[in-house]
């Protein structure tokens, strides 16, 4: 017996080291999702911070030329406050947490782990974890390079040259030298595009035949043109085709560093803010993967007959969520830009239609009218260009039509009303959520005092000219037009306003209730970790126990004290009992836990999801049966 013994003996000194070293993985596991969730925490609040950014520019622009939107200035400025309140009251809490850590850690590690077993357990995570880490990075690499550079590469190439580069032919170097750098910016952009390009694809004949004719018409009619041919491999019929631009002097000096900074900046922006929602999901995602770990350990540590079963669970819940939560996301952005472009494509075409009514009903004021046409067109000029990204080939036909046809008159006109025209860009730069607006407005400030002259000039020579003869047109054209005019921005800044704050209210009351699900959690998870402490305690001493138990009885059989030995063996029963006890208190206080949290969740994700919709619909259809 006494070999069986020692042998014992050994067996549970290995399993007491095991434990151990099961014990301070899972507490590195848990160090490394607070040092994650502060990495959370801290890109929430940088994405929140150009947020609000990008709201003080928005409404600093139309406080200054729109004198009676002045409430919602202040009214920006109160989630202003609110925003920093949140933000120093989660550094605040994360910065506890994360000292908090620290201090348990090392209590842990000072109290009940010797320097060796310390040592051997970061060996074993950390090659563990380069290793796990190492194989998913050399997938995901694979992953990326034969999926997305083989497969999604000539959508990319397709679109992006084929409806972009024709328009501004004079940046070509420039977008070619940053062609990979914008490449890897645009991850949910090429979704967007595999998608319209099945959705449009049985357009391309059609295509291919109005480039020809197009190209025709350029090549007689204007002074400049380029031409590109593209020779795909795939879908030959469909692919091969002429890309050409015309650049007058006045359209290449004049407008060269406005299509260089804006168009550059919309694109360059728009990929950095889904990049930046790529890299929060990322980082996401790497927190449920510790948190999955975390659980992992934390289990096998104390049920090691329920491991698979939790196992299984944590992967596939965490999986779920965090797939939701991209999709999610992503769908939401698409939705919104949809609508939103949906309705300036209303009202655009409403006033189009108006004034093209209005030219043909007042031919002989011809040229009071294109002083207003222009304005308008030009801003629909610009509008093509972000839709674009969305109805390539319908707004293609349109633009081309439209342009062909009024072309002679807008060149007469083009240099005097160049200042009306920026004035519309920078409009809808402002709205596809961009942060570049005081470079811009500054722009706008040297436009207004270079062109001012030229455009009162020009005005003031018209209403001279025409007061004798068409005074009464003239005054009647003008009070229905500016009537429209002002109750289109008046009603579309209203939408715009109110469309971005439920959106905002959506995206911040998300966000607000994840992280106070981090929050709590954290806050309870180290109640239930002191708590922890003395179950380590209870454990360490009954392990102890065990060992005196067992001394005892060997002593006793070598003694041969029967008595004894049903005493101890006894005790040892009792001891088992309480083990057994200890285990069922743990269990009940994860379950308590669990079940605490997933109704937490269910709770606040629907009370914030019915909220922040029923404040977007409420609003949406108040103010468009008011329009």
């Amino acid at each position: 017996l006494l070999p069986l013994l020692l042998l014992l003996l050994l067996l549970l000194l290995i399993v007491l080291l095991l434990r151990l070293l099961l014990l301070f993985l899972f507490l590195f596991l848990l160090h490394l999702l607070l040092l994650l969730c502060l990495l959370l925490l801290f890109l929430f609040f940088f994405f929140l911070f150009f947020f609000f950014l990008f709201l003080f520019f928005f409404f600093f622009f139309f406080f200054f030329f729109f004198f009676f939107f002045f409430f919602f200035f202040f009214f920006f400025f109160f989630f202003f406050f609110f925003f920093f309140f949140f933000f120093f009251f989660f550094f605040f809490f994360s910065f506890f947490f994360f000292f908090f850590s620290v201090f348990v850690f090392v209590f842990l590690r000072l109290l009940i782990l010797p320097l060796l077993l310390l040592i051997l357990s970061y060996f074993l995570f950390f090659f563990f974890f380069f290793f796990v880490f190492f194989f998913v990075l050399f997938f995901f690499y694979f992953f990326f390079i034969f999926f997305f550079v083989f497969v999604f590469f000539f959508y990319f190439f397709f679109f992006f040259f084929f409806f972009f580069f024709f328009f501004f032919f004079v940046v070509f170097v420039f977008y070619f030298f940053f062609f990979f750098f914008i490449f890897f910016f645009v991850f949910v952009f090429f979704f967007v595009l595999f998608f319209f390009y099945f959705f449009f694809v049985f357009f391309f004949v059609f295509v291919f035949f109005f480039y020809f004719f197009s190209f025709l018409f350029f090549f007689f009619f204007f002074f400049f043109f380029f031409f590109l041919v593209f020779v795909f491999a795939w879908f030959f019929l469909y692919t091969f085709f002429f890309v050409f631009v015309f650049v007058f002097f006045f359209y290449l000096f004049f407008f060269f560093f406005i299509y260089f900074f804006l168009f550059f900046y919309v694109f360059f922006v728009f990929f950095f803010f889904y990049l930046l929602l790529f890299i929060f999901l990322l980082f996401l995602f790497l927190f449920f993967f510790i948190f999955f770990f975390f659980f992992f350990f934390f289990f096998l540590y104390f049920f090691s007959f329920y491991i698979f079963f939790f196992f299984v669970f944590f992967f596939f819940f965490f999986l779920f969520f965090f797939f939701f939560l991209f999709f999610f996301f992503f769908f939401f952005f698409l939705v919104f830009f949809f609508f939103v472009f949906l309705f300036f494509f209303v009202i655009f075409f409403f006033f189009l239609f108006f004034f093209v009514f209005f030219f043909f009903f007042f031919f002989f004021f011809f040229f009071v009218f294109f002083y207003v046409f222009f304005l308008l067109f030009l801003s629909l000029f610009f509008f093509f260009f972000l839709f674009f990204f969305f109805f390539p080939f319908f707004f293609f036909f349109l633009f081309f039509f439209l342009f062909f046809v009024f072309f002679f008159f807008f060149i007469i006109f083009f240099f005097f009303f160049s200042f009306f025209f920026f004035f519309f860009v920078f409009f809808f730069f402002v709205f596809v959520f961009l942060f570049f607006f005081l470079f811009f407005f500054f722009f706008f400030l040297l436009f207004f005092f270079v062109f001012v002259f030229f455009l009162f000039f020009f005005v003031f020579f018209f209403f001279f000219f025409f007061f004798f003869f068409f005074f009464v047109f003239v005054f009647l054209f003008f009070f229905l037009f500016f009537l429209f005019f002002f109750l289109f921005f008046f009603v579309f800044f209203f939408f715009v306003v109110f469309f971005f704050f439920s959106f905002f209210f959506f995206f911040f009351f998300f966000f607000f209730f994840v992280f106070v699900f981090l929050f709590f959690f954290l806050f309870f998870f180290f109640f239930s970790l002191l708590f922890r402490l003395l179950l380590l305690r209870l454990l360490l001493l009954r392990l102890v126990l065990l060992l005196l138990l067992l001394l005892l009885l060997l002593f006793s059989l070598l003694l041969r004290l029967d008595f004894l030995i049903h005493i101890l063996l006894l005790l040892r029963l009792f001891l088992l009992l309480f083990l057994f006890l200890l285990h069922l208190l743990l269990l009940l206080r994860l379950l308590l836990l669990f079940l605490f949290f997933f109704f937490f969740f269910f709770f606040f994700f629907f009370f914030f999801f019915f909220f922040s919709f029923f404040f977007f619909f409420s609003f949406f259809f108040f103010f468009f049966s008011v329009f």
